[in-house]
């Protein structure tokens, strides 16, 4: 009898640490999918010259995130020499650091700002600061926007700035939104790209681009004075090194929670 109930014992034992394993891996799932669903950066306006999934890769490779790995869309944005444009970008992932414009007439132009390290090489260790072009210089338009040294979480609404775009006539430009992350591992950019194209003040040709590009739903707005955060995914490749200072529970913690409750409710029964 004793060895009877010391079996069921077992096995009740044995059913809570399955269900406990069962929610644990859930959990990490959850918090996975949750860390992956949300975009680094996604080009909004002009449209991208790639076709960016949903991470808003490909973005780390310079200088316009990597020639080989995603479909171009083939899309090239007309305007007129000298005027005034809006540039448009969403944030998914914060990151302290800035935002850099610039436009080239070949992308061999286009190269990342120094990077001071806490290795002094500026290629390895964790990234310290970004060389600011001031004044900007061909082909840099705007530097150091939007400054952050802490951030708690992505800013809800899209980044936004007024762009003069340059005096001469191109065919195939690219536009260059670059972001500098500090507090980061080696990756310390990420690298945006549309394809347009400058026409003469006086041209009668169709203006702006052919297609929309949807704007991402962002999250909460950014929080002063909280510790950058720390993130991860499989697309990316990001990894900071300070702490998150998450000002509410993710939604693979609240799923977790959930069946925690459940494995719990049910062990009672036993």
């Amino acid at each position: 009898m004793r060895a009877s109930t010391s079996r069921a014992s077992s096995l009740r034992s044995h059913a809570a640490i399955v269900r406990w394993s069962g929610s644990a891996g859930l959990l990490a799932l959850a918090l996975v999918w949750s860390s992956s669903a949300a975009a680094h950066l996604r080009l909004i306006n002009p449209a991208s010259w790639v076709e960016e999934d949903s991470l808003g890769n490909p973005q780390k490779m310079a200088p316009c995130g990597g020639e080989m790995d995603g479909e171009p869309t083939g899309v090239v944005t007309t305007y007129r020499v000298g005027s005034t444009i809006e540039v448009k970008w969403q944030e998914g992932v914060a990151h302290p650091g800035h935002f850099r414009i610039a436009v080239a007439r070949d992308r061999s132009e286009l190269e990342d700002a120094a990077v001071e390290t806490t290795n002094g090489d500026g290629v390895t260790g964790v990234s310290l600061s970004a060389e600011i072009m001031s004044p900007p210089a061909y082909p840099v338009l705007l530097d150091g926007l939007f400054p952050r040294t802490v951030v708690f979480e992505p800013q809800a609404e899209p980044f936004s700035v007024q762009v003069e775009l340059p005096q001469y006539t191109c065919e195939k430009c690219t536009l260059q939104v670059v972001q500098f992350m500090a507090n980061h591992v080696p990756g310390y950019f990420y690298h945006h790209c549309a394809d347009i194209r400058l026409v003469s003040a006086d041209a009668n040709v169709p203006l702006g681009a052919s297609i929309p590009v949807p704007v991402m739903g962002g999250p909460a707005a950014t929080s002063p004075g909280a510790a950058s955060s720390a993130d991860s995914d499989s697309g990316g490749g990001c990894s900071l090194v300070t702490g998150r200072a998450a000002s509410s529970l993710p939604p693979g913690a609240v799923l977790f929670l959930g069946l925690l409750t459940g494995a719990l409710r049910r062990r009672r029964k036993f």
